[in-house]
């Protein structure tokens, strides 16, 4: 991922251009995160305001997407804890649409991990960091990442085998 610095000033154009850049992404990672796609437009909602209001915490020397993941992924926690404290989170996903996307089947497979594992593999494999990126976003070592993502990715294996069968 290319290293984006974002302006030491931070103005209302600049401001939506970085939500132009990163919402839809955000979205989709927190959809696979929160599985629902109405609580993922809240926690998308939530993270860029959470940026906007913390911005002057922000060291400019560093790169912007770790920081911004960190704070999605954060949201995305607290959203997952509210909607399984409320109700079953089957009853979310029966009043949200699906997430738009070919491979829905997979999507699916992915929500059947435990946290542990499905958050790091989202971040490794839907949206593209490596993995000490994603060990810098969720704030682990990265020999921890390596292994969740290791355990998620033969439980996905299985998952997916047994769903062929």
């Amino acid at each position: 991922m290319a290293e984006q610095k974002i302006p030491s000033e931070l103005n209302k154009n600049s401001f939506k251009a970085y939500y132009e850049k990163y919402a839809e992404k955000a979205l989709r990672v927190a959809a696979a995160v929160v599985r629902s796609d109405a609580a993922a437009a809240d926690v998308v909602h939530e993270a860029f305001l959470r940026v906007y209001l913390n911005m002057h915490k922000f060291d400019n020397t560093k790169s912007f997407e770790p920081w911004f993941y960190r704070i999605l992924i954060n949201e995305c926690r607290r959203a997952y804890r509210k909607i399984n404290e409320a109700a079953p989170i089957e009853e979310y996903q029966n009043l949200a649409e699906p997430v738009k996307s070919e491979y829905d089947f997979l999507y699916e497979a992915i929500g059947q991990l435990k946290k542990s594992q499905r958050i790091p593999i989202i971040l490794r494999y839907l949206s593209g960091y490596s993995d000490k990126e994603v060990a810098l976003i969720l704030r682990l070592n990265l020999t921890t990442v390596k292994a969740r993502i290791k355990r998620g990715k033969e439980k996905l294996r299985l998952i997916l085998q047994k769903e062929n069968d």
